[in-house]
């Protein structure tokens, strides 16, 4: 079963975008907001987090960055 990035605890976001700079440095190697495969949107306390899961997103690179704790690699449920 494959790993993919989870939001388990959306609710912490502090929507610092921390995520989205370190997922734009994983995929161009730069800081590319708009390539990046996380968006953060929403205002203070509503935060909501998308992941694009066309990609590789099971980064632990991106489970250490975030300062709330909001992610986790998780194993991927298959729709059958």
């Amino acid at each position: 079963m494959s790993k993919i990035l989870t939001v388990p605890k959306e609710e912490r976001c502090i929507g610092c975008g921390l995520c989205s700079i370190k997922a734009s440095l994983i995929k161009s190697k730069k800081i590319d907001l708009a390539n990046s495969f996380i968006k953060i949107t929403g205002s203070p306390g509503r935060y909501k987090v998308i992941i694009d899961y066309g990609t590789r997103t099971d980064y632990k690179e991106i489970v250490d960055v975030c300062p709330r704790g909001c992610f986790e690699i998780a194993d991927e449920k298959k729709n059958i």
